[in-house]
């Protein structure tokens, strides 16, 4: 991970409203994604994105973690970039109570009464802007008792952190029940330091498919260009392990290296890479981390 925060700023300025660039602002207790591709704009607040339904604003202070996780597929893997900030999640409340926002992308919305939905962690918040008194009645509800009473009233939907704000008009957000009982802000698979809360994601276009169960030809320079971005803002130990397992493959070596949770991914992504590359990798690396793979390569799938 780069401590350049100019570096990083410019790359997510680059991929803000980018074609074929895929965002989620919030936690697994409460996401949402915005519609809007295009060229963004400064605004009052900050950089803004507008979409059909939906406005998003990024603003400078994220630390960048790219990564790369095994998908469902044996030879497929997952990629993206975790905007993160310090700090912890804890459990959200869940219980809806009445608040301000002081931050809205327009400056007019500033002071408004919102509903806070009780789906925050750390730096996140989740609100409801209403449109009418109405919905003003669900406070101290739950968020499972107040959700379809707010969904059928007017009103706008918040995803609020320092970094990034989305606010969507129709459904509400996402919400993974069990992270918000547990306090769990991420998925177990993303390599993220102690200490860092990821409080929102981009997902650059993907080099072996459209989007999942859509496989495309392999395209190699889309693959050198998030390497590139693994190579600067991933975790240096992961970089420095798939670089190895890179070098030997590509001289014939057998070294198998001692791995964790997070570097048996790495070794896995690699080989997965390997085969779109330069066909199957040696048996004796899939027969050792990823016999999925092996398969698939026996079997054609």
């Amino acid at each position: 991970m780069t401590g350049d925060p100019l570096e990083s700023e410019t790359l997510l300025r680059a991929m803000f409203g980018a074609e074929g660039h895929l965002w989620s602002v919030g936690t697994l207790s409460a996401f949402m994604t915005p519609d809007g591709t295009g060229t963004p704009g400064y605004g009052p607040s900050g950089l803004i994105l507008g979409g059909a339904r939906s406005r998003t604003r990024l603003r400078p202070g994220a630390r960048l973690l790219a990564f790369e996780t095994l998908s469902s597929d044996p030879r497929g893997w997952n990629h993206g970039i975790a905007l993160s900030l310090p700090g912890a999640a804890g459990a959200a409340s869940g219980r809806v109570r009445r608040a301000r926002d002081y931050d809205p992308i327009d400056p007019a919305d500033a002071g408004r009464p919102v509903l806070d939905l009780g789906l925050g962690q750390g730096p996140v918040r989740a609100l409801f802007r209403p449109a009418t008194g109405e919905a003003l009645a669900t406070e101290g509800l739950t968020w499972e008792e107040a959700a379809p009473v707010l969904a059928a009233l007017p009103g706008e939907w918040v995803i609020d952190t320092p970094v990034l704000r989305l606010e969507r008009a129709g459904a509400p957000p996402h919400c993974v029940p069990q992270a918000r009982a547990t306090g769990r802000s991420h998925a177990e698979t993303t390599p993220l330091p102690p200490g860092l809360i990821p409080v929102a994601h981009v997902f650059p276009p993907h080099p072996a498919r459209q989007q999942p169960g859509e496989p495309v030809g392999f395209d190699s320079t889309c693959h050198a260009r998030f390497q590139a971005i693994l190579a600067r803002h991933g975790r240096p130990d992961l970089w420095a392990l798939k670089a190895e397992v890179v070098a030997q493959l590509a001289a014939g070596r057998f070294e198998p290296p001692a791995t964790d949770r997070h570097a048996a991914t790495v070794v896995r992504v690699a080989l997965r890479q390997h085969a779109h590359l330069h066909g199957p990798p040696p048996r004796a690396w899939t027969e050792r981390f990823d016999r999925p793979l092996a398969r698939a390569l026996e079997g054609g799938g």
